[in-house]
């Protein structure tokens, strides 16, 4: 199901995640302005406004990465890559999505290196490089399996459906 921006689901997120920016903004917590952001942007993304979500996502990681605050510089990375992923920018897409692998490698964050993993198997599957995507779909599953996450695992196919369209 393609959500509405008009049916109102996320609007009380919406409205929360601004009053949580204006606070931080108040308080000059530049992490948290970060993450406030970031979720601003992934609610434009959930109504399918993805300009103003990767606007967002931008101004994010620019506040991450100017204030050196590398776990929050990682979500929005991987949502850039995304989007460029979608647009076709394969050379963009693939820097963004190794950027983001190394920030929660760095971090040892391993909760989304499965996804990270996920992201580039797709970039190179759209690049034609078949040994990466395998490469890529194997570290993702063991990861996933690592981590007990049989779901991830068994939804392998990721975003190959939304390239095709």
């Amino acid at each position: 199901m393609i959500d509405d921006p008009n049916s109102g689901r996320y609007d009380a997120a919406f409205t929360c995640q601004q009053e949580a920016l204006e606070k931080r903004q108040a308080l000059k917590d530049t992490r948290g302005i970060s993450e406030s952001l970031f979720q601003i942007g992934a609610i434009h993304e959930r109504w399918q406004q993805y300009d103003q979500a990767r606007q967002y996502y931008i101004e994010a990681l620019q506040i991450a990465d100017r204030y050196g605050h590398l776990f929050e510089k990682a979500e929005p990375t991987s949502h850039l890559a995304i989007h460029a992923l979608l647009q076709g920018n394969l050379e963009e897409a693939l820097s963004l999505a190794l950027v983001a692998l190394e920030l929660r490698q760095v971090l040892h964050f391993k909760p989304y290196q499965p996804l990270d993993h996920l992201l580039l198997r797709d970039i190179y599957q759209a690049k034609g490089d078949h040994a990466k995507v395998e490469l890529h779909e194997q570290k993702a599953s063991r990861l996933a399996e690592e981590m007990g996450y049989p779901m991830l695992v068994s939804s392998m196919p990721g975003i190959k459906s939304r390239l095709s369209k």
